[in-house]
């Protein structure tokens, strides 16, 4: 009796160890298929990003009013530079997964009582309203805050395949700007706090031959020349201190 006992009880731990190689087998099989489904997630938005593109390049060639010989990169002036860098950054940031952007415009504008009269406007009791994402260790924001031109969420996952969104902020710069004490105070404050924050500048190899697509009489996005400083992108990461 007591050798049948053992003999069931070995019988019981091999069905046991079985059990258990099959579920980490399953286990595997689940993580490399949610890659898989992941993985063509992302071919497809590219697909169909890729699609929309050609849409629009072509019915802005038939549509555009402005040819693109009549316009020189090299007159635009360093505000319009740094604008259709940001929106080329900004669209390029976001996948389907949902990590996305956001224009953090800041400025400082002015409240009060309208005084209208003689072609102007006049205000009474004034009062200055702060706009932007400022600098957390400093009162107020807008001008000076040290905020960076995007912030938004990068989607990622995790050792469990657990999704989760890190709080991003990329600051852009164009020609020879550097980062201002507020701004690193700001880049700092962020890393610690374990977000992610970039400085991208426009490459330097490429700026100036970058091609409008206007729709409609407006630009609508660029096109970037094949290059290998930037690998296309327009954009190069500046690693300054």
């Amino acid at each position: 009796m007591a050798m049948t006992g053992y003999v069931a009880k070995t019988a019981d731990a091999g069905f046991v160890t079985l059990c258990r190689a099959k579920t980490g087998i399953l286990q595997i099989v689940n993580q490399l298929i949610r890659l898989f489904v992941r993985v063509m997630k992302n071919v497809l938005y590219i697909i169909d990003v890729k699609a929309e593109e050609k849409a629009m390049l072509v019915s802005a060639q038939k549509n555009r009013i402005l040819p693109m010989t009549d316009f020189n990169p090299k007159t635009l002036t360093a505000s319009q530079r740094h604008e259709r860098l940001v929106r080329i950054v900004k669209k390029a940031w976001q996948d389907a997964d949902g990590s996305r952007l956001f224009k953090n415009t800041s400025g400082v504008a002015w409240q009060g009582n309208a005084v209208t009269g003689a072609g102007k406007v006049e205000l009474l009791n004034p009062h200055p309203i702060y706009f932007g994402i400022p600098e957390p260790d400093k009162a107020g924001s807008g001008d000076g805050s040290g905020g960076a031109d995007l912030i938004g969420v990068t989607v990622s996952y995790g050792e469990c395949d657990e999704k989760f969104a890190l709080f991003t902020a990329i600051e852009i710069k164009t020609g020879k700007s550097k980062l201002r004490a507020n701004q690193k105070r700001f880049r700092d404050w962020i890393k610690r706090a374990g977000g992610i924050y970039f400085v991208f500048r426009e490459c330097p190899a490429c700026w100036n031959r970058w091609e409008p697509v206007y729709t409609d009489g407006k630009i609508s996005y660029w096109i970037i020349p094949p290059c290998d400083n930037c690998e296309g992108r327009g954009y190069v990461e500046d690693t300054q201190k």
